[in-house]
């Protein structure tokens, strides 16, 4: 039995989100509340990321520093 999840849809909106000065905070708002809605009453534990061994490092997706 698993315990908990790798939350990827949150992923895709956190990456979208910071990659960018453009990016859509509110886009990341809603997809962290819909993955809340979705995990409630306890039933798994998230694991939120911006980087793991399966995906590109953070840096290598923008070329913005700040």
């Amino acid at each position: 039995v698993l315990d908990s999840v790798l939350d990827y849809p949150t992923w895709f909106n956190l990456t979208a989100t910071f990659m960018s000065p453009k990016g859509n905070i509110s886009a990341l708002a809603d997809s962290v509340r819909q993955a809340q809605k979705q995990y409630k009453n306890g039933a798994f534990l998230k694991g939120s990321f911006l980087e793991n061994h399966d995906q590109p490092r953070f840096q290598a997706l923008t070329k913005d520093q700040a």
